[in-house]
């Protein structure tokens, strides 16, 4: 895939398709559930196996799209990354036409389809956001990433409420042609993402800890997070939220993070700051508790309301998310080169999570011998998933140990293949 330009692709155009990519993230990897709650009756048992099939297929797309765009670059020469971005964006729109076929079995085949798709997308956006980019740039581009797809998922989870008792399939038809519309954006895009800025220096031993412990960490916190979005309609009708509201509540978590996600971008004293993650994980977990536990809690416990209680715990479960995802995501491409490979690492971690969370709820629905969530079980088996989670991140890890000491570098100008990533987080938005 031969491109001889080392400049950046431009912000702006960059940020119209995450903006309109993330619009699909909220309302299929975030939003399917209620869908299928209200378009096709889906138990919790469910939700939790098409939560599992969702991350399932997210990990098998991020994890093909470097080997893939290497291959292609060798067999196909007039082939760039651009083009394979225009191919991906009309896939995902002409996908959306699916569920509008009927039939509980096109929504299975749906998301099967879309999910490993996305997984594709993200890596190669993300390369494109850090080439050319470094350090404190870097930082500052990422922090206005992360708010514009963060708000964009929130928009679309809080727009599907009102259409979910009347109009559910109307929302996936204008995500299709929100989709065929962002292609337009891609006019801008160089044919490849920036190449890696040609200095060579030592990895600051500081940031190497840094890359390892939120390496463990950002699959933990997608576990969690998966493991919440099945359940959010259940939980949501529990407290006595209507239909038209229950998105905005269940979504009480995007809204923090976004708002964290634009301090972060602003202020740069997190890097290097050692509290981060105990902060991060603690906020995560202590959340997710308050927020499953809502609808059953007895007013002994706490005399506010389920609904009260439920926005609450999802606040603190946002900034969480939003702390440890600003830093994985940071140390995963500064570290990692800025290549796609290094996106898609760190996407394929978020997948691990993906799949981690529905699989804990359909065994505790399992274990209960019925269709719905066991609440009991269901915080152990998360509990227990959440260390093998951490495990697999640090795994990930193990197979760079040995790679150069680098933090970016370019490939020989000749290359035409997309720079495999030094030290790179081995990935995955949904």
């Amino acid at each position: 895939m031969a491109d001889r330009h080392h400049r950046p692709t431009p912000l702006a155009p960059i940020m119209v398709l995450t903006a309109a990519k993330s619009f699909g993230t909220g309302v299929v990897t975030n939003g399917v559930f209620f869908l299928a709650r209200h378009e096709y009756g889906f138990s919790d048992a469910r939700n939790f196996a098409l939560g599992l099939l969702l991350g399932v297929m997210y990990i098998a797309g991020a994890i093909a799209v470097g080997p893939a765009l290497q291959a292609a670059a060798r067999r196909f020469a007039w082939l760039t990354t651009r083009a394979v971005l225009v191919v991906v964006a009309f896939t995902l729109a002409a996908l959306c036409l699916l569920p509008q076929s009927g039939g509980e079995w096109t929504l299975w085949l749906f998301v099967a389809v879309y999910s490993p798709v996305t997984g594709t997308l993200w890596p190669i956006v993300e390369s494109y956001l850090a080439g050319g980019r470094t350090d404190a740039q870097l930082r500052r581009v990422i922090g206005v990433f992360n708010v514009v797809w963060a708000s964009a998922i929130a928009i679309a989870y809080l727009g599907m409420g009102p259409l979910l008792e009347h109009h559910t399939l109307t929302i996936v038809r204008a995500l299709g042609a929100l989709h065929a519309l962002a292609a337009i954006a891609l006019l801008w895009f160089h044919r490849e993402p920036g190449k890696h800025i040609e200095t060579v220096h030592a990895v600051d031993p500081a940031m190497r800890r840094a890359l390892r412990t939120f390496r463990r960490l950002l699959p933990m916190s997608y576990l969690v997070l998966s493991a919440w979005s099945p359940y959010a309609p259940a939980a949501t009708a529990l407290v006595g939220i209507p239909v038209a509201w229950s998105t905005a509540v269940a979504g009480a978590w995007q809204f923090s993070r976004v708002i964290v996600f634009g301090v972060l971008g602003w202020w740069h004293g997190w890097h290097g700051w050692r509290p981060l993650a105990p902060v991060g994980v603690g906020l995560l977990i202590l959340g997710f508790l308050i927020a499953v536990t809502a609808p059953i809690a007895p007013d002994w416990i706490h005399p506010l309301s389920g609904a009260v209680r439920l926005v609450g715990g999802l606040s603190a479960f946002g900034v969480g998310l939003a702390l440890i995802y600003t830093a994985a995501l940071y140390y995963a491409l500064e570290a990692g080169a800025a290549g796609v490979e290094a996106g898609a690492s760190h996407e394929a971690l978020i997948g691990v999570g993906y799949a981690g969370g529905p699989a804990c709820g359909l065994a505790a629905a399992g274990m209960a011998g019925g269709s719905e969530l066991a609440v009991g079980p269901f915080f152990v088996l998360v509990a227990f998933a959440c260390l093998g989670a951490v495990w697999a991140g640090g795994q990930v890890g193990r197979r760079h140990r040995d790679s150069p000491n680098k933090v970016q570098g370019s490939p020989e100008p000749e290359s035409r293949e997309p720079a495999a990533p030094e030290n790179a987080v081995d990935r995955k938005n949904v």
